[in-house]
């Protein structure tokens, strides 16, 4: 077809070579003229129309401005930036459109991955570069001679040639010029473009095929195009859509493996039929191809998804057969990662054969090869499914058989407990999922049933009960239409069944399964007695956890004595019945019983498996958890640390059942205060869950609200939110809004919250989780009841009580309907009532709803269950709160002794209940008595913790004050002493009680008299409360203290600054007490008085006295005090008309209080007697000192020491009036007093005998 022209410059001149010539600057000379045309002039103008019979000259038609793509590029073009850069470099690389070599890249991928697409976009985005851009589809031979015809027709208007000719005139065009780019679009076979690439060498090519072959020899690079990412496929659905529900974007861009051809048509459809992108996508679920099939109206059939890849099967048939058929088998796998040994085994054990076919069937892009594995396009594997259907007997289409086939072949045997299998195993998972899906459970297919019930046991060894359940139904619904109904195998079906629903949490379900598996087996004439103890112990596991253990431990029991009976009790099986004993033992709190048990199936599975079997790790966790339980944390922790070094030893790294053995390792660390490496071991767990699954996968979630719950035990409330925040968006994007399992994200979040103190935000948490829950539930459904207490707990922190008590009723009711008057659920509930009845004053209600819960958990739980101690604090706590300690003392005491049973003498959980005992004491007055509870608590805490650690700080301070409240003050002061010594040892961030401590010691001092070594400790706590950012109720508690103890040491300026601040934070305070304010004015004032700032003193005792008469009125007798104050300052200034007034007021309120004879009128009077006698007021003066005289006789007798002045004051009043003869007698008397009291040089018998000598 091409043919090689010689350069320009050796081209003969074809006029010379005829003995043509033409001589001057304008002639013109003509050979044959029969098809030519001559022009001559300044301005010739001519149109040339066509050239019927011969090309022109390739030399005379030179470059121009050319644009012949088929369309122009999409405006939405997503997720193939890099591939556009690089595809940009690749052909600027190596000269650039100027060189004078071709320059071309190839780019290969599966019909509708958007090959073509990216050609459009290149080549619009180098549109100025090139000076014309050829277009060609070339998916035949005979295509690209008729698209280099149409390049010629192009090049030369009107052209007529033939389609040979002027393909071949293209040719030679495009061989003597450049800057031009040719696409060639959808190559089939490179051996129809071969001789054309090999003819030109200029310009740029750009070929797309769906033949993924190495083009190097043609002078092409490569480029692979592969499918958009989900992120990537979720966008191209929106822009195209104009909707925005990412998550059914999502669920399509999954269905539709992100083929951006699929994508186009679903979304085109979607948007001509106005259809819900959530609606679209739950078609694709299940009838993927005939979703597929639909195309929008204006769309093209010939480029729907199953039409585009006809052509391609079409040519693999021409090819070889049995890569069809292989293509055929491969559709009913999953589309990646097929073992490929087991091609292999499908060419019949020859790996040339098995290599010959995935070789041409990757050529057409139609498989993706690795050394190890296959993978298909899911699509692909839609539109061949569909295309196959004749049916087996057992109803499988033959390929489809074939499959099943091939994947049971290469299952290994006794996938729980084979781990030499389990690699294999979880290559092979995937595929059994896809037959699961792709065939279902309409059939009788013996092999598929044996497949996926062995499918099933391998998930549930490996905690996948969700998968585990959707193998069980399948392979049971199977079972039932080809078994009868007393068939052992369907026993087994049905028990295996109900286990993976008891697993899931679906107890009601698995009973009923595990009921009619129990019967079938038990009913045989001679059944399996593996068999029976297996039903009976799934059974049992099933009813307790519907908290039913009364029922469930016999079942065990007998499971255990069967398979001794049958086997021996040496036997692997019967480890494994009495390891599910143990746990029901631990359900019950009976730990100790458990322990042995637990001991006996790991020492028989170790000898049954060897040390190194994965079955001895799970059996140290058993162990170690009880250990832990038990409070023997040493060993719990070096059986944690065997079993988790075992499971890193004998399963993979990213095996996801290594986050369950670090959680285990991690409880116990918590357990013994080594958080950081509790929390180092969670966050490890959630690494690997992470890695084992998609980022976003709801199992990662489900480790993110783990890794919350132990920053919410360390107190680190806010990474918990962060963490659980992270966790209900994974959840909300994977399955929608108002998925269940978001609402359980939703409570964990709101319980968050409530730590944080943001319980606005948890009751809209929690709300919206009732209202999901609500939607998706009946009525009275148990998530319903979890809920609804949810957000009780979230109205009971905003002390929003009586809102909360009816939610909590509606859920005990519904527990009630669904469980009867005995869960444990109920007394949940019930104890929950119980506690906002007390702040709703209902108290009597609140114990007996208490006591009912208590009732509840002990008729449920073993007496000694660590539930019931929680139950019985309880209890005695509502009866504390009725006043009835007395009451309280005997269920205390039972919650200490089964306490100490559980965990021995020397643990925590002790030290706590002897704290409840100690409390009810010391709220009884009965303070001798707390002693001894108290002094128990800190040698408990001393033998756990060490005598510096801060529990031991804390109960030391406890016991301090039960020694104060004693009046052992010395005892008091010595251990609250050492109590602030070890806080201060402690490291800053665990000194959160130094404030307390200070305050203590501080009263104590006072309280003993030492008030100067108390008032450092008072200013320190202030300090400390102050720099820790204590509430201001408590810095100004501190304050208050400080404050009191400045003015008993007459410290005046520093009780000024005290009482300037206190003022600050109460006058601003939202509720401000105007007496209280009053009170701290009042001190300030003082504060000045006493430093002799009469000035400075005024206008706070005047602003107190004005608040105290605006709250209380005029005549109120708590007025008397401020009046007082007010009136000795201005009596000190010398303001005695300011001062009569003030003391009149007092006099009265005085006497109408306390009535007239009082020594207190009697203080009040002599001042106003005085303030008269200032004002040379003696008339006014005389009667009011002479009552104060009478009063004060009256009350302390004739000789006593308090009338000297009262005597002086009236003998000076008498003096004023000119009465000196009344004057002489009352100093006489005077100094009598005075000379029997005082000692002779006494200043006062100085001034009293003045006086008389003056007169």
């Amino acid at each position: 077809m091409s043919r090689v022209v010689p350069d320009e410059a050796d081209e003969p001149d074809e006029a010379a070579e005829a003995g043509l010539n033409a001589q001057g600057e304008r002639s013109v000379v003509g050979g044959s003229i029969s098809d030519s045309i001559i022009v001559t002039g300044d301005n010739p103008k001519v149109t040339l129309n066509s050239y019927p019979n011969k090309l022109p000259p390739v030399r005379t038609v030179g470059a121009r401005e050319i644009w012949m793509p088929p369309r122009r590029p999409s405006t939405i073009f997503v997720g193939r930036g890099e591939a556009l850069s690089e595809l940009e470099r690749a052909m600027s690389a190596g000269g650039g459109v100027a060189g004078r070599s071709v320059i071309g890249q190839s780019v290969a991928g599966l019909g509708g991955v958007g090959k073509t697409e990216l050609a459009l976009q290149y080549a619009a985005s180098k549109r100025v570069t090139y000076t014309a851009v050829f277009w060609i589809t070339a998916d035949t031979r005979a295509a690209l001679t008729e698209g280099l015809a149409r390049v010629a027709r192009k090049l030369v208007p009107g052209l007529t040639a033939s389609p040979e000719a002027a393909a071949d005139w293209a040719t030679e065009w495009l061989q003597r010029n450049q800057g031009w780019l040719l696409v060639l679009d959808n190559v089939e076979a490179p051996e129809d473009v071969k001789e054309f690439l090999a003819g030109v060498d200029s310009g740029h090519v750009l070929l797309t095929t769906r033949r993924d072959r190495d083009w190097t020899d043609d002078g092409l690079g490569s480029v692979r195009l592969g499918m958009l990412t989900i992120r990537q496929a979720v966008d191209l659905l929106i822009r195209r859509t104009g909707q925005d529900d990412r998550p059914a974007a999502r669920r399509m861009a999954v269905a539709l493996g992100c083929l951006p051809l699929a994508l186009q048509q679903a979304a085109a459809y979607v948007r001509a039929s106005a259809e819900p992108l959530a609606t679209y996508a739950a078609r694709l679920d299940g009838e993927l191809a005939e979703a597929m099939a639909e195309m929008a109206p204006s769309a093209q059939h010939e480029r729907a998804v199953s039409e585009v890849w006809k052509i391609t099967l079409r040519a693999l048939l021409g090819k070889d057969r049995r890569a069809v058929e292989l293509l055929d088998v491969l559709a009913w796998l999953g589309p990646d990662d097929l073992p490929r040994d087991l091609i292999t085994k499908f060419a019949g054990g020859s790996v040339l054969v098995a290599n010959r076919l995935l070789l041409l069937l990757n050529s057409y892009s139609m498989v993706t090869l690795t050394h190890e594995s296959v993978s298909i396009h899911r699509l692909v594997q839609a539109v061949l499914r569909v295309s196959q259907r004749e049916r087996t007997d057992s109803g499988l289409a033959p390929a489809g058989s074939r499959a099943v086939d091939l994947i049971g072949g290469a299952a290994p045997p006794d996938p729980s407990d084979n781990m030499d299998g389990w690699p294999r195993w979880w290559s092979l998972l995937p595929h059994v999922h896809a037959l699961a899906d792709n065939i279902g459970g309409d059939n009788q297919d013996v092999e598929l049933r044996k497949l996926l019930n062995q499918a099933g046991l391998f998930t549930a060894r490996q905690g996948r009960y969700t998968e585990t359940a959707k193998l069980a139904e399948l392979a049971l619904k199977i079972g039932r239409a080809g078994l009868a109904p007393t068939d052992p195998e369907l026993a087994t079906l049905l028990g295996n069944l109900g286990a993976a629903y008891s697993s899931l949490g679906r107890h009601a379900e698995a009973v009923e399964f595990e009921e009619q598996a129990l019967g079938i087996t038990e009913g045989e004439s001679d059944p399996d007695q593996l068999a029976i103890a297996t039903r009976l112990s799934n059974l049992a596991i099933s009813y307790n956890a519907l908290g039913r253990p009364g029922e469930a431990m016999p079942l065990m029991v007998r499971a255990v004595d069967v398979s001794e009976a049958a086997y021996g009790p040496e036997h692997r099986a019967v480890a494994g019945f009495v390891a599910n004993l143990a746990s029901i033992h631990t359900d019950l709190g009976q730990t100790r019983e458990a322990l042995p048990l637990r001991q006996r199936a790991l020492s028989i599975t170790e000898q049954r498996y060897g040390p190194e079997h994965i079955l001895v790790a799970y059996r140290l966790v058993d162990v170690a958890s009880s250990y832990r339980e038990l409070g023997r944390l040493v060993e719990a922790l070096e059986l944690g640390r065997r079993a988790s070094e075992m499971a890193e030893r004998l399963l993979k790294p990213d095996h996801p059942d290594l986050a369950l053995f670090l959680g285990g390792l991690g409880s116990t660390h918590r357990a013994i205060g080594e958080y950081d490496e509790a929390l180092r071991l969670e966050q490890r767990g959630l690494d690997i869950v992470t890695a084992a699954m998609d980022g976003d996968h709801p199992d990662v979630a489900l480790q993110l609200g783990n890794l919350a719950a132990v920053y919410g035990d360390l107190g680190r409330n806010e990474e918990a939110a962060e963490l659980e925040q992270r966790a209900l968006r994974i959840v909300e994007d994977c399955l929608g809004p108002d998925h269940p399992d978001v609402a359980v994200r939703l409570g964990n979040l709101a319980s968050t919250y409530r730590a944080l103190g943001r319980a606005e935000e948890a009751r809209r948490l929690d709300q919206r989780a009732l209202t999901i829950i609500q939607t998706q539930h009946s009525p009275d459904h148990p998530a319903v009841a979890q809920r609804l207490g949810g957000l009780a707990n979230s109205l009971y922190a905003l002390d929003r009580f009586e809102a909360a008590a009816p939610l909590l009723t509606r859920a005990i009711n519904i527990i009630e309907y669904n469980y009867g008057d005995r869960h444990l659920d109920l007394a949940i509930l019930m104890g929950s009532l119980a506690q906002v009845y007390g702040h709703l004053g209902r108290l009597t209600e609140a114990v007996q709803l208490s006591r009912t819960a208590l009732v509840i958990t002990q008729t449920l739980l073993s007496g000694d269950h660590p539930d019931v101690v929680y139950r019985l604090t309880a209890f005695a706590s509502d009866l504390r709160a009725l006043g009835r300690c007395d009451e309280a003392l005997p269920p205390l005491r039972r919650a200490l002794q089964i306490t100490e049973y559980t965990y021995g003498r020397v643990h925590q959980e002790v030290v706590d209940q002897l704290d409840e005992i100690a409390a009810t004491y010391t709220e009884m007055g009965r303070h001798d008595q707390a002693v001894p509870p108290r002094v128990r608590a800190v040698a408990t805490c001393e033998a756990l913790y060490g005598p510096d650690h801060p529990s031991v700080a804390e109960q030391l301070g406890l016991l301090g004050e039960s020694y104060y409240h004693h009046g052992r003050l010395e005892e008091a002061a010595a251990v609250e002493t050492r109590a602030l010594a070890v806080t201060m040892a402690s490291p800053v961030e665990k000194r959160g009680e130094l404030s307390l401590r200070l305050t203590n010691l501080a009263m104590t001092y006072q309280e003993m008299g030492r008030l100067e070594d108390a008032l450092p400790l008072w200013e320190r706590a202030v300090a400390v409360g102050t720099e820790q950012g204590a509430d201001c109720s408590t810095v100004l508690r501190d304050l208050r203290r400080l404050g009191r103890a400045y003015r008993e040491l007459n410290l005046h300026t520093e009780t000024i600054a005290v009482c300037r601040r206190i003022l600050g934070i109460i006058e601003t305070a939202a509720e401000a007490d105007p007496m209280e304010v009053a009170q701290w004015l009042g001190r300030l004032g003082a504060a000045h008085y006493h430093l002799g700032q009469y000035i400075a003193a005024v206008p706070f005792e005047k602003r107190a006295l004005a608040l105290v008469e605006a709250t209380l009125g005029q005549d109120n007798p708590e007025l008397v005090q401020f009046l007082v104050n007010l009136s000795d300052t201005y009596r000190a200034m010398e303001r005695y008309t300011d001062a009569a007034p003030l003391l009149r007021r007092t006099v009265a309120l005085i006497e109408v209080s306390n009535g007239p004879d009082s020594l207190d009128l009697a203080h009040r009077l002599a001042a106003l007697g005085n303030t008269l006698y200032r004002q040379h007021l003696p008339g006014e003066a005389i009667p009011v000192e002479e009552r104060a005289l009478a009063i004060t006789e009256a009350a302390l007798g004739p000789d006593h020491i308090g009338l000297v002045l009262r005597l002086v004051n009236l003998a000076a009043s008498y003096q004023l009036r000119d009465r000196g003869g009344e004057a002489v007698p009352l100093l006489k008397r005077a100094l009598r007093i005075a000379m029997d009291n005082f000692p002779p040089d006494d200043p006062t018998i100085a001034d009293i005998r003045l006086r008389l000598d003056d007169d």
